[in-house]
């Protein structure tokens, strides 16, 4: 029992330096044997900064953003154009976003805003859910009620966006979600309108 405790030891050991890559991001190399045993590796989630607006306000918080859904153009202007109704992630695939804690303010007109600890928005088969809060300008927005995820896995500059309702059915926040570096070279702000809360505009700093 205990030589083919060891056998089996040596053989674990020498499957995984035979698998081992370089690769920065912890995946496992495409059809390596470890990749076989423990399937798709989703990618690791970026930091970014999500900036929200309520009808009261608007105000910046620091998260973690993944999503491995479609990467194809014409297939994400297709899955988006068609993605209505409540509840919708715009591409196909898991997506998370987690919203941790408020950044220090950097735009004129945004306040300091509050989440709790388990803010997030999900996808799961085209399905957007959530939980948690955050609040802005004393407008408490719960995650329960999630309208649109753009859950889009291309996080450049952009990363993606979302829109939440209240009880009632009416748009109560709208958010964006920007590579966490690339944001502190950015500028944002907001148009004002009617019929709901609108997403704040960001530009990297490098557009000029």
């Amino acid at each position: 029992m205990k030589a083919s405790a060891l056998l089996l030891t040596l053989f674990l050991i020498a499957a995984g330096c035979t698998d081992a890559t370089n690769l920065p991001t912890g995946l496992t190399a495409p059809g390596s044997a470890a990749g076989a045993r423990l399937g798709n590796v989703p990618p690791p989630p970026a930091d970014v900064a999500v900036a929200v607006c309520t009808t009261d306000g608007c105000a910046v918080f620091e998260g973690t953003y993944m999503s491995n859904g479609a990467t194809d153009a014409g297939l994400k202007a297709a899955i988006t154009a068609s993605a209505t109704g409540d509840g919708v992630c715009a591409a196909p695939g898991h997506a998370s976003l987690k919203i941790d804690k408020p950044l220090a303010n950097q735009f004129f007109g945004f306040v300091e805003g509050k989440t709790s600890a388990n803010a997030q928005i999900k996808c799961h088969q085209q399905i957007a859910t959530g939980n948690g809060t955050l609040e802005i300008g004393g407008v408490v927005v719960n995650f329960d009620q999630v309208a649109l995820f753009n859950n889009d896995p291309d996080c450049g500059f952009a990363c993606g966006s979302f829109i939440i309702r209240d009880e009632q059915g009416n748009d109560i926040a709208a958010g964006v979600i920007i590579e966490r570096e690339a944001f502190e070279n950015a500028f944002c702000y907001v148009e004002g309108g009617e019929g709901g809360p609108t997403a704040p505009q960001c530009y990297s700093g490098s557009e000029g």
